[in-house]
């Protein structure tokens, strides 16, 4: 080593380096650990334009003429918003939306695409219905890349169609189910659409987020999910206002 490089003004330099390096580091683990810690703000869903808004605190009267199986469903607690659109006078409610929380990050990216379709399909076929056809993409909700998994499927002689939404909310996942009957679909798929948009709260997971694999909602948790909505459209299809 030369007597240059080695002059106490260069040692006290180096230091200095070394020691600010050291100082961004921890400084940026602690905004890390500060924003793993911040709670995530209240999410809000929205029905589809025109129909009932069955969520929890919603007045009995709007319960009338809805099929029991939709009853229980938005009175079980499970579910943050449940909505149906009115149906005509003996006909079945067809057209649902159900939206719910479940804890768990998740990243979206087309791994996590295939996982969710993969469980929408696996929870349609092992309630019932047969599902014709599968398409699924990532999409942006509130500006945060989400995935939307859309399922044309055939239950108790009606075809109708599953859109399901996983929007990332940091620390949790939420999860949106639209169930409609194929002939409404051309007149509910915009207000579907605007409804999932108008969500509020999605944030994508930090790091330390992404790392606590076990707790990953692209995989059981949506399963679980779109099973349970499968299963409420099944039976309100059976059971007819």
């Amino acid at each position: 080593m030369s007597a240059a490089s080695g002059s106490p003004w260069r040692l006290r330099r180096r230091r200095a380096v070394a020691l600010a390096a050291a100082g961004a580091l921890a400084a940026a683990g602690v905004a890390i650990g500060l924003d793993a810690l911040r709670p995530d703000p209240a999410p809000r869903f929205a029905a589809p334009e025109g129909w009932l808004d069955l969520s929890p605190g919603a007045p009995a009267e709007r319960f009338r003429g809805i099929p029991e199986a939709l009853v229980s469903q938005a009175r079980s607690g499970r579910f943050e918003a449940v909505a149906a659109e009115p149906a005509e006078a003996g006909e079945p409610v067809t057209q649902t939306f159900n939206a719910r929380l479940r804890p768990g990050s998740l990243r979206v990216d087309a791994k996590a695409v295939l996982a969710v379709a993969s469980a929408l399909q696996g929870a349609l076929r092992s309630a019932g219905p047969e599902v014709r056809s599968t398409d699924a993409g990532i999409v942006e909700i509130g500006g945060v890349p989400s995935i939307r998994v859309e399922a044309r499927l055939e239950a108790a002689g009606l075809v109708a169609r599953n859109v399901v939404y996983s929007v990332p909310m940091g620390r949790r996942t939420a999860v949106l189910t639209y169930s409609c009957a194929e002939h409404a679909w051309a007149r509910c798929a915009s207000a579907v659409e605007r409804s999932a948009r108008a969500t509020a709260g999605a944030r994508a997971p930090t790091l330390p987020e992404r790392m606590d694999l076990g707790r990953t909602a692209a995989g059981g948790a949506a399963a679980l999910l779109c099973g349970a909505a499968a299963l409420a459209l099944a039976a309100a299809l059976r059971h007819p206002a």
